[in-house]
């Protein structure tokens, strides 16, 4: 028994489906305010409302059992809820709508989507998003009517690695797909255990990641949270959609929002009607096409950051070279930061001239023309994934490199750099996660490079001679080069003029 006094108390591992007695005493804690609940294997609810009736946080991670939720505290400030796929959020409407036949119409097509992003990324499989999808399902699976004990094999392997051509990839995609329609007529189940999603509105952040939630029970449970400022919506398969302008434009308080591995999330509703926002984040949601739904952002956006999505409905068109997609951002005129990862359809990128940007970073965009670059200012920061894509930026007409420039996922073996003299003014040069093995001569020409850093580039074997202006150093977890680096090492000399050297 814990002092009644505590005012944080995690209960975690706990094995039993019952909890501990003196937890069942409704007034044990006099002051509790963060109440958290993890790993807790067997318990199919949360202990009596008493016990956090007056908690501004709280936080429930990997209950697997866990069927329902009590009446949330009046107060509650912040509300995670991670890894509980028996947890179901619906509303009746969604069960007088036919909406389990609308998500059945559109699976067969995220099939191909699926398979074709696997294809074409420069990284693995979504390993995770399959480990999660696999632990979730299997939870789920005494649930079902149907057997998808074959199907939930077939992601096991891929989630260890053992997916291998495009066959099999096709295959893996389609046995999620299966599983996931099951998945879907469970939730819609007029006899299911869903319960409504009823948020208290002093929230200020909400967090809903491996949970099934409807697109009625989300726009239930948000309406009227005047002071949402943060919305985190991870790995929520069952999602098709974001709530309208109306439930928008009532979160007035709505800053960030980021959404990660819904695969079947299509468009983001009327997010645009959301004038406080100020960041956006849209990762792995393969189904969300954004050569569209470009318009759907708010204008109020200062940072835009896109990975592992395509632009085009028709994704298969797009990689063979038959449509020309595009990502419009001109209407952002608040835009600062754009930061755009494993983009495989993406051609062009409208709007950039006439934006004022301080960061913008492109990474595995190989379709990504650098005519759309061309009169694009960046002020503090440009981050690109290899020396073809550089090259192709210092060669835009009056593109203008700014004083920070990052290579970031690079697999190139040599970095070239064709016009150097393009970088006169660079002061800051990084390199992060690449498995470059060599750096250009023409690098001491950076007679303004002030400082240079390596990041986990563990095939990098040696330096080249650098400018007498570099002040620092940094290398990380670049054993190669930190051997070489030491004092008596090759690569010594070249940098025993550093002022600031860190290299661990």
């Amino acid at each position: 028994m814990p002092p009644p006094k505590l005012k944080y108390f995690a209960l975690d591992g706990y094995k039993s489906a019952s909890y501990p007695r003196w937890l069942l005493v409704g007034s044990y804690f006099e002051k509790l305010n963060h109440f958290v609940l993890r790993n807790c294997s067997a318990l199919q609810g949360l202990p009596p409302r008493e016990i956090f009736g007056h908690c501004s946080v709280l936080v429930i991670n990997n209950v697997p059992n866990l069927k329902t939720l009590p009446c949330l505290p009046t107060g509650l400030e912040l509300f995670e809820i991670k890894k509980c796929p028996v947890l179901m959020f619906i509303c009746s409407n969604d069960l007088e709508q036919n909406v389990e036949k609308e998500h059945m119409m559109k699976t067969d097509h995220l099939a191909s989507q699926l398979a074709l992003i696997w294809q074409s990324s420069s990284e693995s499989y979504p390993t995770n998003g399959l480990l999660a999808e696999h632990s979730s399902l299997k939870q789920l699976m005494p649930l079902m009517d149907t057997d998808i004990s074959e199907h939930l094999r077939s992601l096991e392997s891929a989630a260890d690695g053992k997916g291998g051509d495009e066959l099999v990839k096709e295959h893996i995609s389609r046995a999620w797909v299966y599983c996931h329609e099951q998945r879907i007529k469970l939730l819609y189940n007029k006899s299911s255990i869903g319960v409504q999603l009823v948020l208290p509105p002093a929230l200020r952040y909400v967090s809903l990641w491996s949970c099934n939630i409807t697109d009625g029970a989300l726009a239930t449970g948000l309406g009227g949270l005047t002071s949402l400022e943060t919305l985190e919506l991870k790995h929520i398969m069952t999602l098709t959609t974001l709530p309208s302008q109306e439930i928008f434009r009532h979160l007035t308080a709505l800053g960030l929002l980021e959404i990660n591995d819904c695969w079947c999330l299509r468009s983001l509703g009327g997010l645009r009607a959301a004038t406080s926002v100020y960041e956006v984040r849209l990762r792995s949601c393969p189904s969300l096409g954004l050569a569209c739904g470009s318009e759907s952002l708010p204008v109020s956006l200062g940072t835009l950051l896109i990975s592992n999505c395509v632009l085009a409905s028709d994704f298969a068109f797009a990689l063979e070279g038959r449509i020309s997609t595009s990502l419009s951002v001109g209407h952002l005129t608040s835009l600062g930061a754009l930061k755009l990862y494993n983009m495989p359809d993406l051609c062009m990128i409208e709007g950039l001239p006439s934006l004022h940007l301080r960061r913008l970073y492109l990474a595995d965009v190989s379709k990504l023309s650098a005519d759309c670059l061309s009169q694009c200012r960046v002020q503090d920061s440009l981050a690109v994934s290899g020396s073809v894509l550089l090259n192709d930026i210092l060669s835009s007409e009056g593109f203008t490199i700014p004083p920070e420039l990052q290579v970031v996922e690079c697999n190139d073996v040599s970095f070239l750099i064709e016009r150097s003299d393009k970088l006169a003014f660079v002061r800051h040069l990084h390199f992060y996660n690449s498995g470059i093995q060599s750096l250009p001569m023409s690098l001491k020409n950076l007679s303004c490079l002030e400082s240079l850093s390596f990041h986990c580039c563990p095939n990098l074997l040696s330096l080249p001679d650098l400018p007498a202006s570099i002040q620092r150093i940094y290398i990380n977890k670049c054993e190669l080069l930190k051997e070489s680096c030491q004092p008596n090492g090759e690569n010594w000399p070249k940098i025993a003029h550093i002022r600031w050297k860190r290299i661990i």
